[in-house]
């Protein structure tokens, strides 16, 4: 009994001592909210050209709950054209169905062309996966609908 008193006084002081000359620590504060709370995370994936296109760029992601903006800066595109651009489900080259429009890109004169689109919606991708699709456009019918460069998107890991 003595010896289990003298425990549970002692340790806790002990414990104490050994922590007071440590690194700082960062606190840590748990907040319950419907919107939530989380850091911003951006994603980078490269641009593949598809048929033969000559089309490179990136797919940039940022996060930003409970939406996320998704900018697209593509080069090679033929001057002063419109191209409409997705998100689909599955993997490039799998051609799944349309899950979020993106802003059209219109090339400039160089055939270099940014679009930036807000999407009121989480960064959840799902286990068959989404990509970014740019078409050959100006519309979807036709070889207009002709994908010119994709990119795979992941999910983020926590």
């Amino acid at each position: 009994m003595y010896r289990r008193l003298v425990l549970t006084m002692i340790l806790p002081v002990a414990l104490s001592a050994c922590g007071s000359q440590s690194a700082p620590t960062t606190r840590t504060v748990s907040h319950s909210s419907p919107v939530g709370a989380a850091s911003p995370m951006v994603l980078s994936q490269q641009l593949r050209s598809e048929h033969g296109s000559s089309v490179t760029g990136t797919a940039t992601v940022t996060t930003s709950d409970p939406s996320f903006t998704i900018r697209l800066q593509v080069a090679g595109l033929r001057p002063s054209t419109r191209h409409p651009s997705h998100i689909h489900a599955g993997a490039c080259g799998s051609n799944g169905p349309v899950v979020f429009p993106l802003e059209v890109l219109t090339a400039d004169g160089t055939g270099d062309a940014i679009a930036t689109t807000v999407i009121r919606h989480a960064f959840n991708v799902p286990a068959r996966g989404w990509y970014v699709c740019i078409h050959q456009g100006p519309a979807m019918t036709g070889a207009g609908d002709t994908p010119v460069a994709c990119a795979d998107l992941r999910r983020f890991l926590s």
